[in-house]
């Protein structure tokens, strides 16, 4: 089977500026090539990324990742971006209690733009645990009572979860086959697709794997 043949699944990324977006995505796509840093450029509009991940020792699928800008002047643009996913990564940065706040913006904006997205919450930078702001009850309650939410603590720079994360998605993704929520169609993305709007230029990159 062809890489353009594989099963696809569309992830978006998305949450405030800051709170590691980029180093997520760079890692779920590049991983063990991937040299953590915590001086990431900020995200302009969104990025395209892909990886061709081996699920249990058994499938091959593609996935495509959108990593959205966090700057609030860009959140009119997300649902271009998260239209149709799979499954969105909704990340927090556990040293930052304000972008913790804002997952409910995030959350509520998935319900009412979307149809059979699972949310993903990730508590991100988890290797500065000992300076985490959210007490995990707060969490507790959250995953509680939005019963249709999951989380899961990431640091890029550890390498915690990475793999995690990647069989979650998937896992989600042939539950929703299994039970003919969506149809097993791969969706090809070109190869160096640009988009241009506002007069401001808009890059999808592709992960080494050199999939798309």
């Amino acid at each position: 089977m062809s890489r353009k043949d594989l099963p696809t699944i569309k992830v978006c990324i998305l949450g405030e500026t800051g709170v590691g977006k980029t180093c997520l995505s760079n890692k779920l796509t590049k991983g063990n090539r991937y040299v953590h840093n915590y001086l990431e450029e900020p995200t302009i509009g969104a990025s395209f990324m892909c990886r061709t991940y081996e699920h249990n020792n058994n499938n091959l699928y593609k996935i495509n990742i959108w990593d959205t800008a966090g700057q609030e002047r860009y959140r009119s643009l997300a649902p271009m971006y998260y239209r149709d996913t799979v499954v969105a990564l909704v990340v927090y940065d556990i040293t930052n209690y304000e972008s913790w706040s804002e997952l409910e913006y995030w959350v509520d904006e998935l319900r009412k733009n979307t149809t059979n997205t699972t949310i993903l919450l990730i508590g991100n930078k988890y290797d500065l645990v000992d300076n985490i702001k959210i007490h995990l009850n707060e969490i507790e309650d959250f995953t509680r009572l939005n019963n249709d939410v999951k989380h899961i603590f990431f640091s890029a720079k550890k390498d915690d979860n990475c793999n995690k994360i990647l069989d979650l998605i998937i896992d989600d993704y042939e539950d929703k086959i299994k039970r003919g929520i969506m149809f097993n169609i791969p969706l090809y993305s070109p190869k160096n697709t640009k988009v241009n709007l506002d007069k401001e230029r808009y890059w999808c990159s592709n992960s080494l794997d050199k999939c798309c």
